[in-house]
Protein backbone atom coordinates (compact mmCIF):
# COMPACT_ATOMS: atom_id res chain seq x y z
CA UNK A 1 0.00 0.00 0.00
CA UNK A 2 2.65 2.48 0.68
CA UNK A 3 4.24 2.09 -2.73
CA UNK A 4 1.03 2.40 -4.62
CA UNK A 5 0.48 6.01 -2.93
CA UNK A 6 4.21 6.63 -3.30
CA UNK A 7 3.73 5.55 -7.53
CA UNK A 8 0.68 7.66 -7.41
CA UNK A 9 3.02 10.79 -6.29
CA UNK A 10 5.45 10.03 -8.41
CA UNK A 11 3.30 9.76 -11.08
CA UNK A 12 2.33 13.34 -10.75
CA UNK A 13 -1.27 11.86 -10.40
CA UNK A 14 -1.50 13.37 -6.26
CA UNK A 15 -4.41 15.43 -6.05
CA UNK A 16 -2.89 18.95 -4.79
CA UNK A 17 -5.29 22.07 -4.60
CA UNK A 18 -2.60 24.62 -4.74
CA UNK A 19 -1.25 23.56 -8.51
CA UNK A 20 -4.01 20.76 -9.43
CA UNK A 21 -1.64 17.80 -9.40
CA UNK A 22 1.41 17.84 -7.34
CA UNK A 23 4.55 17.35 -9.52
CA UNK A 24 6.28 14.07 -10.60
CA UNK A 25 9.33 12.45 -8.70
CA UNK A 26 12.16 12.18 -10.52
CA UNK A 27 13.66 9.58 -8.03
CA UNK A 28 11.08 8.04 -5.43
CA UNK A 29 12.08 5.05 -4.05
CA UNK A 30 10.32 1.94 -3.68
CA UNK A 31 10.06 1.35 0.13
CA UNK A 32 11.36 -2.68 1.61
CA UNK A 33 9.33 -3.66 4.51
CA UNK A 34 11.56 -3.82 7.27
CA UNK A 35 10.49 -5.78 10.14
CA UNK A 36 13.30 -6.50 12.41
CA UNK A 37 13.83 -2.64 13.72
CA UNK A 38 10.80 -0.39 12.75
CA UNK A 39 8.07 -3.19 12.57
CA UNK A 40 9.06 -4.30 15.79
CA UNK A 41 9.76 -0.72 16.94
CA UNK A 42 6.12 0.61 15.47
CA UNK A 43 4.52 -2.72 17.88
CA UNK A 44 5.95 -1.69 21.17
CA UNK A 45 4.76 1.10 20.24
CA UNK A 46 0.83 0.23 19.95
CA UNK A 47 1.13 -2.66 21.68
CA UNK A 48 0.36 0.12 25.50
CA UNK A 49 -3.09 1.28 23.51
CA UNK A 50 -1.92 4.50 24.75
CA UNK A 51 -2.70 7.75 22.53
CA UNK A 52 -0.85 9.40 21.44
CA UNK A 53 1.40 6.49 20.65
CA UNK A 54 4.57 7.08 21.61
CA UNK A 55 7.54 8.52 19.91
CA UNK A 56 9.84 6.04 17.65
CA UNK A 57 12.71 4.85 19.39
CA UNK A 58 14.77 6.12 15.92
CA UNK A 59 13.35 7.35 12.54
CA UNK A 60 9.95 9.17 12.04
CA UNK A 61 6.70 7.64 12.64
CA UNK A 62 3.01 8.15 11.18
CA UNK A 63 -0.06 6.78 13.58
CA UNK A 64 -3.52 6.81 13.31
CA UNK A 65 -6.35 6.06 15.73
CA UNK A 66 -9.86 4.57 14.26
CA UNK A 67 -12.90 4.73 16.73
CA UNK A 68 -13.47 0.99 15.89
CA UNK A 69 -11.98 -1.62 17.78
CA UNK A 70 -13.58 -4.90 15.54
CA UNK A 71 -12.14 -3.34 12.19
CA UNK A 72 -9.84 -6.03 10.46
CA UNK A 73 -5.91 -4.71 10.61
CA UNK A 74 -5.90 -4.99 7.25
CA UNK A 75 -8.87 -2.02 6.79
CA UNK A 76 -7.07 -0.50 9.89
CA UNK A 77 -4.04 -0.39 7.55
CA UNK A 78 -6.05 0.59 4.56
CA UNK A 79 -7.56 3.44 6.18
CA UNK A 80 -4.20 4.72 7.92
CA UNK A 81 -2.69 4.95 4.53
CA UNK A 82 -5.58 6.93 2.88
CA UNK A 83 -6.09 9.50 5.91
CA UNK A 84 -2.40 10.16 5.54
CA UNK A 85 -2.62 10.08 1.84
CA UNK A 86 -5.15 12.52 1.68
CA UNK A 87 -3.33 15.49 4.33
CA UNK A 88 -2.10 16.78 1.06
CA UNK A 89 -5.72 17.30 -0.42
CA UNK A 90 -7.31 18.36 3.17
CA UNK A 91 -4.40 20.70 3.57
CA UNK A 92 -4.80 22.71 1.30
CA UNK A 93 -1.81 21.14 -0.76
CA UNK A 94 1.69 22.02 -1.28
CA UNK A 95 2.05 23.54 -4.67
CA UNK A 96 4.71 23.06 -7.06
CA UNK A 97 7.90 22.84 -4.96
CA UNK A 98 7.78 19.89 -2.89
CA UNK A 99 10.31 21.25 0.12
CA UNK A 100 9.65 20.27 3.71
CA UNK A 101 9.06 23.53 6.17
CA UNK A 102 8.72 22.79 9.66
CA UNK A 103 5.62 24.16 9.64
CA UNK A 104 3.81 21.64 7.82
CA UNK A 105 4.09 19.11 10.66
CA UNK A 106 0.99 20.05 12.19
CA UNK A 107 -1.68 19.18 9.05
CA UNK A 108 1.38 17.32 6.09
CA UNK A 109 3.37 15.44 8.65
CA UNK A 110 2.07 12.18 7.98
CA UNK A 111 1.86 13.15 3.94
CA UNK A 112 5.27 14.17 3.76
CA UNK A 113 6.66 10.81 5.69
CA UNK A 114 4.84 9.08 2.90
CA UNK A 115 6.40 11.12 0.18
CA UNK A 116 9.60 11.69 1.11
CA UNK A 117 12.21 10.20 -1.61
CA UNK A 118 14.80 9.82 1.33
CA UNK A 119 12.44 7.21 2.95
CA UNK A 120 13.53 3.54 1.86
CA UNK A 121 12.13 1.16 4.45
CA UNK A 122 8.69 0.97 6.00
CA UNK A 123 7.61 -1.32 9.54
CA UNK A 124 3.76 -0.88 10.57
CA UNK A 125 1.83 -2.21 12.79
CA UNK A 126 -2.18 -2.48 14.14
CA UNK A 127 -3.25 -2.95 17.65
CA UNK A 128 -6.37 -3.55 18.62
CA UNK A 129 -7.36 -1.77 21.87
CA UNK A 130 -10.79 -3.27 22.53
CA UNK A 131 -10.71 -1.61 26.41
CA UNK A 132 -10.27 1.60 24.89
CA UNK A 133 -12.81 1.07 22.22
CA UNK A 134 -10.42 1.90 19.38
CA UNK A 135 -7.79 0.87 16.83
CA UNK A 136 -3.92 2.20 16.77
CA UNK A 137 -2.24 2.13 14.07
CA UNK A 138 1.73 3.32 13.46
CA UNK A 139 4.32 3.18 10.38
CA UNK A 140 7.93 4.22 10.92
CA UNK A 141 10.72 5.01 8.43
CA UNK A 142 14.15 5.41 8.05
CA UNK A 143 14.56 9.43 7.03
CA UNK A 144 13.32 11.81 9.18
CA UNK A 145 13.11 15.40 7.07
CA UNK A 146 14.53 18.94 8.50
CA UNK A 147 13.15 22.28 7.22
CA UNK A 148 14.62 23.11 3.91
CA UNK A 149 15.10 19.52 3.10
CA UNK A 150 13.53 18.08 -0.36
CA UNK A 151 10.46 16.17 -0.44
CA UNK A 152 11.30 14.42 -3.15
CA UNK A 153 13.31 15.80 -6.32
CA UNK A 154 10.78 17.02 -8.94
CA UNK A 155 10.88 15.87 -12.53
CA UNK A 156 10.23 12.98 -15.04
CA UNK A 157 9.35 9.88 -13.44
CA UNK A 158 12.33 7.60 -12.57
CA UNK A 159 14.79 9.68 -14.91
CA UNK A 160 16.70 10.26 -11.35
CA UNK A 161 17.07 6.88 -10.12
CA UNK A 162 20.64 6.35 -10.84
CA UNK A 163 21.35 9.04 -8.74
CA UNK A 164 20.24 6.70 -5.41
CA UNK A 165 22.59 4.59 -3.60
CA UNK A 166 20.74 1.46 -4.45
CA UNK A 167 17.87 1.97 -6.51
CA UNK A 168 19.20 2.45 -9.72
CA UNK A 169 16.36 1.30 -12.36
CA UNK A 170 12.46 2.23 -12.52
CA UNK A 171 10.68 -0.44 -11.56
CA UNK A 172 8.76 -2.31 -14.86
CA UNK A 173 5.79 -3.27 -13.32
CA UNK A 174 3.00 -1.69 -11.79
CA UNK A 175 2.65 2.34 -11.69
CA UNK A 176 6.17 2.04 -13.52
CA UNK A 177 6.98 5.29 -11.52
CA UNK A 178 9.34 4.24 -8.30
CA UNK A 179 12.99 3.39 -8.27
CA UNK A 180 13.95 -0.24 -7.87
CA UNK A 181 17.38 -2.29 -6.99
Amino acid sequence: MHNYYRGVIASGWAADPKSVYAPRASKMTALKYECATYAKDAADKVKTCTYPVPDPTKGVQNTHKIDNWTITHQEALEQALAAWYGELEASGGIGADPTYADDMKTKLGNYVNLANEANTVVGCAVETCKKEGYTLVACQYDSPLNDGDPIYTPGKTCSKCKETAANKQCETQGAKALCIP
